[in-house]
C-alpha cells in the first residue's frame, strides 16, 4: 500500500469518527445526559430515513421489533411486558393443580371403595337368594 492510499484511508476513518461524535453531539444536546432513551418518534424517524445507515433489512427488522415492543392487549398493557408477579402467580396455580389432583385422587379411592362394598352386597344378596 502507497503513501497516497494510506493517507486515503486515514481521511475517511477520521471523517467517519468525527460523524459518529458530531452525532453523539446531537443526540446528547437534544436529549440530554439524563435521558437513557430515544423517544419513540425518533426511532420512526431513523426506520424512514434513508441516511440512518440502515439497508431495507435491518430497517425491516428494527420495524417488526418497535411494532412488537408497542403493540398493546385490551387493556393497553404492552403485550411484551411481564409483570414480577407473574411467577408467583405461576406457583399459586400449580399449588391449585395439585390440590385438584389430589381431591380427584381422594374422590378416585372413594368410588373405587364404594364399588368394592357394592360388589360384596351384591354377593351377598345372591348367596341369600340360592
Amino acid at each position: 500500500m502507497g503513501p497516497a492510499e494510506t493517507t486515503g484511508i486515514v481521511i475517511v476513518v477520521v471523517a467517519v469518527v468525527q460523524g459518529i461524535f458530531k452525532f453523539a453531539e446531537h443526540l446528547i444536546a437534544k436529549y440530554g445526559e439524563a435521558k437513557d432513551e430515544i423517544p419513540n418518534r425518533d426511532i420512526l424517524e431513523l426506520i424512514r430515513t434513508k441516511h440512518c445507515g440502515l439497508n431495507e433489512q435491518q430497517s425491516g427488522q428494527l420495524r417488526t421489533v418497535y411494532d412488537l415492543l408497542n403493540s398493546r392487549d385490551g387493556d393497553g398493557t404492552p403485550l411484551s411486558f411481564v409483570p414480577r408477579s407473574w411467577a408467583t402467580t405461576q406457583r399459586e396455580i400449580v399449588a391449585e393443580l395439585r390440590n385438584v389432583a389430589n381431591e380427584l385422587r381422594s374422590v378416585a379411592e372413594t368410588q373405587h371403595k364404594t364399588l368394592n362394598i357394592i360388589e360384596r352386597l351384591e354377593n351377598r344378596l345372591e348367596r341369600l337368594d340360592s
